[in-house]
């Protein structure tokens, strides 16, 4: 899109985030959300830029981010990778819930969002993620689907959308 427009991607990126920000501006302005609502999707929207996803994901899991793309390259599925690391759905689960925990705890110590804003966060759900109880679904508005598929699985609300037949988001 950035070539198409004849600008950077940098531009694009602040283009975006321009329109973005507008748009919430406007949606504060016309009762539709409160300041404090806007501002925890903004910070939502930082966190997401600054969090690696797939390194979270192969830190929970035991791996390096080599050895997670090269199992994504072979077909590997999340439970699959789960498995061969010996580990349960529930071990596997709360990995992730404490390397994403981790994670916010940075980007409050980086300065990308307040430890208020983290604590918001963090608080959403029972899980820590601001999913839905018991499973790994995104929230609206905040990411899309991600690896595993759906309830149950591990669909981490950064990550990239998932756009195989399997399902499985690898």
């Amino acid at each position: 899109l950035a070539d198409a427009l004849n600008i950077t991607v940098e531009e694009l990126q602040a283009a975006r985030q321009q329109a973005y920000n507008a748009a919430l501006a406007d949606a504060v302005k016309n009762g539709d959300l409160t300041q404090e609502e806007a501002d925890l999707m903004k910070a939502r929207r930082a966190l997401e830029a600054y969090i690696d996803k797939e390194a979270l994901t192969a830190q929970a899991l035991g791996l390096s981010v080599e050895e997670l793309q090269a199992a994504r390259q072979a077909g590997k599925t999340i439970p699959e990778l789960i498995e061969e690391q010996g580990m349960t759905t529930a071990e596997a689960r709360q990995a992730m819930q404490d390397v994403y925990k981790a994670a916010v705890e940075q980007a409050v110590k980086d300065g990308v969002i307040t430890q208020a804003q983290a604590d918001q966060i963090l608080a959403c759900c029972e899980c820590g993620f601001g999913f839905g109880p018991g499973g790994f679904a995104p929230r609206p508005g905040f990411g899309g689907r991600g690896w595993g598929g759906g309830p149950g699985g591990f669909d981490y609300p950064l990550a990239p959308p998932n756009d195989d037949a399997t399902g499985s988001g690898f």
